[in-house]
């Protein structure tokens, strides 16, 4: 804010320029965020699958069974979340 020479209050444009930029930057930040959340989504489920299908075949020597069970299992589980966690992003 400053005054011009009518000794009135006016805006900056200096001040402006900053705001659009902030704005720009906000937006840019959750376009990065979105996308990491939802990779996460994805992902998370389906390495936890291979991860807890392998320890269970080594323990009880059903290798590959359970490890594809849980590759199987956790594929549809980070569906379900990836579309839970869209249908969230898009109400905001």
């Amino acid at each position: 804010m400053r005054f011009n020479a009518e000794k009135k209050l006016e805006v900056a444009e200096e001040f402006i320029n900053i705001n659009k930029k902030e704005e720009a930057r906000d937006h840019y930040l959750k376009a990065i965020s979105l996308a990491g959340g939802l990779g996460f989504s994805i992902a998370g489920p389906i390495a936890g699958g291979a991860i807890l299908g392998n320890f269970l075949d080594y323990k009880f020597n059903l290798a590959p069974r359970m490890t594809l069970f849980f590759l199987f299992i956790g594929f549809i589980i980070s569906i379900l979340s990836a579309y839970r966690f869209i249908k969230d992003s898009l109400k905001e």
